[in-house]
């Protein structure tokens, strides 16, 4: 409502509001962009610029991928030597303090911004073997998992979710339950990848993360979906349009099962600045035209049904060119 304000003041030179009445709400609630600062490392200052700019747009949710098997970088108190140099691979030396943490936070709160923490567990963590000798889901490791995870959950303390990762290694539920009942005690939620290597259950994972073909929305467990918004898997600039045309996950409007969609940038390769993540990633496009989808919801296909040409007519393409079409809008 209040970035609706500014923007009616601002259409009016910024002087005065029209006088006018506005009927408009979210198609999908949660509307999001994620790093992965674990491969290459963000700024604190280029992340508070971008939760200024994307709080614009309601773009209300941002998912912090903070470690990898790169470099863990967030401050652990307990264990130090997850952040030292000898311990990443990529930008060494280079991490968040708790402090810097909370104060993001924040900051990102005072925009209607949620921020979603992630330690990936128990793969994407060579850089946890590399710190503590030994691997994530070896009773030591586990323990620790466990110190790490109250930890985090003391260094957001706004954050409704922690995400514990969960994808592309052999993991069990037995493993997962145990690190989801520690962030339970902890008041707070879990968000898992989805695929992973077991079977999803919601007494451990309250919110999943489609992150492939394979995954699939649950009944019964709120689903973001990520599928086709790995930006370093497209074109970032021909498939735009694809991606504001596409529909989130099959559907209209979202539900109890399917809360909206987040833009994932994975920063694989190696990039000599930050500056060239963001251009190179057409990252602000690409969130934009996500998060105008889930704001108005509607697409008339889903993208892997075809929605990567670009419209031959009609609604769709009178709405792509200023990326403002459907119910509501920005």
């Amino acid at each position: 409502a209040m970035q609706t304000r500014v923007k009616l003041r601002e259409g009016a030179g910024g002087r005065r509001i029209p006088c006018c009445e506005i009927t408009d709400w979210p198609g999908f609630k949660l509307r999001g962009w994620m790093h992965d600062v674990g491969r290459s490392f963000i700024s604190i200052d280029e992340l508070r610029r971008e939760i200024a700019l994307m709080a614009r747009f309601k773009v209300n949710t941002f998912h912090w991928h903070l470690t990898e098997n790169q470099a863990w970088r967030l401050q652990v108190r307990a264990f130090p030597q997850l952040t030292a140099d000898t311990s990443m691979t990529r930008f060494a030396g280079q991490y968040y303090t708790q402090q810097q943490c909370r104060e993001l936070e924040a900051f990102a709160a005072e925009r209607g911004i949620t921020l979603i923490p992630e330690v990936d567990m128990p793969g994407h963590s060579a850089a946890f073997e590399r710190a503590m000798g030994h691997p994530m889901t070896s009773p030591e490791g586990r323990e620790e998992l466990k110190v790490i995870l109250r930890e985090v959950m003391e260094t957001f303390p706004l954050a409704p979710y922690i995400h514990i990762g969960g994808d592309e290694t052999a993991v069990t539920a037995e493993f997962l339950q145990e690190m989801a009942d520690v962030v339970h005690a902890g008041g707070k939620r879990v968000v898992t990848w989805n695929p992973i290597r077991t079977a999803i259950s919601p007494t451990f994972s309250d919110m999943t993360q489609l992150w492939s073909t394979a995954g699939r929305a649950l009944p019964g467990i709120p689903a973001i979906d990520c599928r086709y918004n790995y930006v370093n898997h497209f074109d970032v600039f021909a498939d735009l349009v694809g991606i504001w045309k596409s529909s989130i996950y099959y559907r209209k409007e979202g539900s109890a099962d399917l809360a909206g969609t987040i833009t994932a940038v994975w920063n694989d390769r190696k990039l000599p600045t930050e500056a060239d993540i963001i251009r190179q990633n057409n990252l602000y496009a690409n969130v934009l035209a996500s998060a105008e989808r889930a704001w108005c919801g509607g697409g008339e296909q889903y993208i892997e049904q075809g929605a990567i040409r670009g419209p031959d007519g009609g609604a769709e393409e009178e709405g792509a060119g200023g990326l403002g079409g459907g119910r509501g809008g920005y």
